[in-house]
């Protein structure tokens, strides 16, 4: 393996973090608030230089990149690229901590909208938009590794996943990412200028609307203040936000072919038919659970219980984490209802986290194909997809993303109740993090205050757990193996 190469890849990933990091100075610039705009452009010059440095000391090296060199490009990527975005929380005081400022980013950077922040509306507007930027573009960055990393490693059957983008035959992998960037950054981008009209209509405030719609269509959950989207008292601003959570959680290529004419392409997708069947079926049974109580105390009225139930159902699943109103009004079931829809996910090819639609479906059939041979071994049964037959190598690695998953989530579990906390907050913790839906915790259990009372330890393990979870298992433990390492 060509050790050179990725450190290359990652560096010109950092420019584009350094050019990333200039935004919200300018940002700072217009609020006339020029200490944060010196925060915003020491962080870039800082990330610039050292990229630049990097890429000047291994100048000549070829840059085509094997397969092994795509998965540790990736790792490195996802775990360095937080340390530079969290330089303006260290520079501006915003947090205190190198661990609290490098959870901050990852979380940011991996769409999970976990935060350790509190007094939101006391902080620099650009230290909010950099956070609800940083979510945008890991929403991006999501995105473009699925569709064309992701299936070219043949990683937990993305392989299968419907991908309706533009590719040429026989093309590079960097050209095969650069046209996957032309065409989704336009689409990206116009969705999330739609959002923020709508949000702005409905009678969010200008920069509110810009932090939330950056933080919707990447399926991220930051606020950009403290509280709930109660707090707004606009419920018109709910109903714009369920059907963008829904956009941000369906495969991308999928809107990108609807833009182009083709208006039936979701019907005939089986993960939106699915997506669509189970976050109604949530939506349902949050309505009766809240609205009825179940036996702990009287239930919310019917109006309200519609309002929470639609929207936090579709929050969940989609894994954005929007919370619409105090943890302390749900009851116990609703609550456990909660860890399930963030594990399922969203479609395969959106910027949602969890387990998604698709594999759901594939081990749903598999296991239903092995039940039958049970009771006739000599059959021959097939395995089918949208008509395509999946041979033994998807199903083995979907499988391998289910156990791997489950092991993670045990693991992970384990190392943070090593700190101090209790199992059913462990268990809240990871699951919410390692779905990349960070704000679902305080749904779980309502015991945790917040992210920031826990331990520098815990909050690396949580960092680790949103990795984790961006890179959907797989890359991590390829990494553990001897043999990578030897090819």
């Amino acid at each position: 393996m060509r050790y050179r190469v990725c450190f290359i890849n990652v560096a010109w990933i950092l420019v584009y973090c350094a050019l990333a990091l200039a935004v919200p100075g300018i940002v700072a610039l217009l609020q006339l608030d020029l200490t944060f705009a010196v925060f915003f452009a020491v962080s870039a010059v800082v990330t610039g230089f050292i990229a630049g440095a990097v890429l000047f000391t291994l100048r000549g090296t070829r840059q085509s990149s094997e397969r092994g060199e795509l998965v540790l490009t990736l790792v490195l990527a996802w775990f360095i690229v937080p340390v530079f975005a969290a330089l303006p929380f260290l520079l501006s005081g915003t947090v205190m901590s190198f661990a609290d400022a490098y959870f901050e980013a990852v979380s940011g950077i991996t769409t999970t909208g976990a935060t350790i922040l509190t007094g939101l509306e006391d902080l620099s507007p650009s230290i909010l938009f950099w956070r609800a930027w940083m979510q945008w573009l890991g929403g991006l960055a999501t995105l473009v590794m699925v569709m064309s990393m992701f299936a070219y490693l043949d990683l937990g059957g993305m392989q299968v996943s419907t991908n309706l983008l533009k590719h040429g035959e026989g093309e590079t992998m960097i050209d095969r990412i650069r046209g996957i960037i032309r065409t989704l950054w336009m689409l990206y981008t116009l969705l999330t200028l739609i959002c923020m009209i709508f949000l702005w209509s409905a009678g969010m405030p200008f920069f509110d609307g810009i932090c939330v719609a950056l933080s919707t269509l990447s399926t991220g959950g930051f606020m950009p203040r403290d509280g709930t989207m109660v707090s707004y008292g606009k419920p018109m601003i709910e109903v714009v936000l369920v059907p963008f959570m829904l956009i941000g959680a369906i495969n991308f290529s999928l809107h990108w072919s609807f833009m182009q004419g083709r208006f039936g392409v979701y019907r005939q997708e089986p993960e939106v038919r699915r997506l669509l069947v189970y976050s109604g079926a949530a939506i349902l049974l949050l309505i009766v659970l809240l609205s009825t109580g179940l036996g702990q105390g009287e239930g919310l009225p019917v109006l309200q219980s519609i309002r929470s139930g639609v929207f936090t159902a579709i929050s969940m699943i989609s894994t954005t984490g929007f919370i619409f109103d105090d943890a302390a009004i749900f009851p116990l079931s609703p609550a456990l209802l909660i860890m399930p829809l963030i594990l399922l996910g969203g479609t395969t090819g959106s910027t949602s986290g969890g387990i998604k639609m698709l594999r759901l479906q594939v081990l749903f059939m598999h296991s239903k194909r092995e039940f039958a041979r049970l009771s006739h071994p000599h059959g021959v049964t097939n395995t089918s997809y949208r008509g395509r037959r999946l041979d033994d190598d998807v199903m083995t690695g979907i499988w391998s993303f289910f156990i791997l998953l489950v092991l993670a989530i045990c693991g992970l579990t384990v190392l943070l109740s090593a700190t101090g906390l209790s199992l059913h907050t462990s268990v809240a913790a990871i699951v919410a993090t390692i779905t990349n839906t960070g704000p679902a915790v305080t749904l779980i259990d309502a015991s945790l205050d917040g992210y920031h009372v826990i331990s520098d330890v815990g909050k690396f393990i949580l960092s680790l757990s949103m990795i984790a979870g961006r890179l959907e298992i797989l890359p991590l433990f390829i990494l553990l193996a001897p043999g990578f390492w030897r090819a």
